[in-house]
């Protein structure tokens, strides 16, 4: 169990898979400012690893990258409007091609049934452009952790799916508790809240700023929250959140720091 607060960054984020020194990825975007934002969120999520980034303006250009380097590649960060193609087309040709290789789509859409689809098809994450640094950065970490990333609202409707529930509710009906990764594992209002703030990307000192208290308090909450879900880091409490319940081996408990 922990008997301190964990500090923001004392929680291991990137996995063994991610450990060696370079790092190879794919940036299939049309917009260079984008791309240049993109490059700098990458460089901050992997400090101190060799990170070559690739770059494709259109599905096209990406196609002749990946015969190109195809094996090499690590991640690729797909935006779904390019100009020669749209929709899941980019998704299905990477998944063809190679289907172990990870997708994330990073797209200016915020049509959730549609991102929905997108990891229906194969996509490891979905990033929506309109969040801030701050959530790109820690959506990046929890993939590269080996875990996906997806709005809640997403999440809802992958629920739903899985549930059989595709009528929305009444507006006098409650949605079920397992829509909603808040409520797989027993926790307080507060820590609820704090859940929320961090599978919406924030870091301790945002949470803090979020509700008013101080950032030792927050580490604290954050800190309950994995053993709430038996998990040895920030990142595998979200994906274990975001897969509906705690993880189950003993050997996932935090350890004393």
């Amino acid at each position: 169990m922990i008997e301190k607060p964990i500090s923001e960054y004392e929680v291991t984020y990137v996995d063994d898979y991610w450990q060696e020194n370079r790092r190879v990825v794919l940036i299939v975007e049309d917009h260079q400012i984008v791309r240049e934002g993109m490059r700098k969120i990458i460089g901050d999520v992997l400090t101190g690893t060799n990170i070559e980034t690739l770059e494709a303006e259109t599905l096209a250009e990406a196609r002749q990258t990946m015969r190109a380097r195809k094996h090499e590649l690590d991640l690729v960060l797909l935006d779904i409007n390019l100009p020669d193609a749209d929709g899941a087309e980019g998704i299905e040709y990477f998944k063809a091609e190679w289907a172990a290789l990870p997708v994330v789509v990073v797209s200016a859409c915020e049509d959730w049934r549609l991102a929905a689809d997108f990891l229906r098809a194969g996509a490891l994450g979905f990033i929506p452009k309109s969040s801030n640094v701050s959530v790109m950065t820690n959506a990046l970490r929890l993939i590269f952790a080996g875990g996906r990333y997806f709005p809640p609202q997403v999440f809802d409707l992958l629920t739903d799916d899985r549930a059989g529930n595709s009528a929305p509710a009444r507006d006098n009906e409650s949605p079920p508790k397992n829509r909603d990764p808040v409520h797989a594992v027993d926790m307080s209002p507060r820590q609820k809240e704090v859940l929320t703030l961090m599978l919406q990307g924030r870091s301790n000192k945002e949470i803090a700023r979020e509700l008013g208290v101080s950032v030792g308090t927050a580490k604290n909450y954050v800190a309950a929250i994995l053993r709430a879900y038996n998990a040895s880091s920030r990142a595998k409490a979200m994906m274990a959140a975001l897969s509906g319940g705690a993880l189950e081996s003993s050997a996932e408990q935090p350890q004393s720091r």
